[in-house]
């Protein structure tokens, strides 16, 4: 029932729009994103929102075609595409050389993600679903170079008690070329395992 690459607020609102629609859910798996600077799409209204979803249009109809899909967004995904979507609009993917925050430090950025995330588990006691939670990083990245919006989801994940499925610490000790197919995209391989260890948490799960 999720979307793909949307940022966790977009996520929220998916959610309660699935539980607003009467789906029964038991498990919901919240997954980190790195399109964390997509977030104030989720409040966008009148002519931004319209402009916007305009866009959205237009690269949904171009995507139709194969050949934009095998030559934009996979042989030339690096030359062409990552630059082309920086443009549009810069991302928090790249975390390349990032450091953690310190132990005890904060940013408004954190507070106004962990919103989102005390909003998601809000809605997720009140409707009995379990909520679990799903860590990604970036190709080599280690467990001390998290992103603020990293560092904001582990540490709401430990404060709230909740199962957390860290894959930057599972993925430090494997090879990277052989998990990741670029900087934030996980291979077959790497899904497999990010499937394997969900599989494990959910499975264990009342």
């Amino acid at each position: 029932a999720g979307v793909n690459a949307y940022p966790t607020a977009l996520c929220v609102r998916r959610f309660e729009h699935l539980i607003e629609s009467g789906m029964e859910i038991d498990i919901a798996v919240l997954a980190y994103s790195f399109n964390q600077a997509f977030g104030d799409l989720a409040t966008l209204e009148g002519d931004s929102r319209t402009a916007f979803l305009r866009r959205v249009g237009l690269k949904s109809v171009v995507r139709r075609f194969a050949i934009y899909n095998f030559l934009i967004e996979d042989l030339l995904r690096t030359a062409v595409y990552y630059r082309l979507r920086d443009r549009l609009m810069a991302g928090s993917w790249r975390v390349e050389g990032q450091q953690g925050a310190a132990d005890g430090e904060s940013s408004p950025a954190d507070a106004h993600y962990t919103a989102w995330l005390e909003r998601m588990h809000r809605t997720a006691d009140e409707e009995g679903v379990q909520l679990v939670l799903l860590l990604l990083g970036s190709k080599g990245q280690k467990s001390t170079q998290l992103d603020e919006h990293q560092q904001a989801f582990r540490d709401f994940a430990l404060r709230r008690g909740l199962p957390l499925v860290d894959m930057i610490r599972r993925f430090e000790s494997l090879d990277p070329e052989a998990m990741f197919m670029d900087h934030t995209h996980p291979s077959a391989a790497g899904h497999a395992l990010i499937a394997e260890e969900l599989s494990a948490v959910v499975t264990a799960l009342p």
